[in-house]
């Protein structure tokens, strides 16, 4: 969870030899980076609501996978004083 205007980030790791993984994202996306095993998603400030990062694996023996990261953006609603309102709470 992520309060709308902060940073976030995240670390994809693998185990098995890959020939490069990267971050597919419309904020903080990190290209196709050879010869890694964990790689960083990194957002200074999050102003999108709704965003559907997704890390992806080439392995060297198989097909590229990918995986979602699960973002959840919030934001605190304000404190309203019973006063602001005209009527009786």
């Amino acid at each position: 969870m992520v309060r709308y205007g902060d940073s976030a980030s995240a670390t994809c790791r693998t185990l098995v030899p890959v020939s490069g993984m990267g971050w597919e994202s419309t904020v903080g996306a990190v290209g196709l980076e050879e010869g890694v095993t964990e790689l960083n998603w990194t957002v200074k400030e999050l102003r999108e609501w709704t965003m559907r990062p997704q890390c992806f694996i080439n392995p060297e023996d198989g097909d590229q996978c990918q995986k979602e990261l699960a973002v959840v953006v919030y934001s605190e609603l304000p404190f309203h004083s019973p006063k602001m309102f005209p009527y009786d709470i």
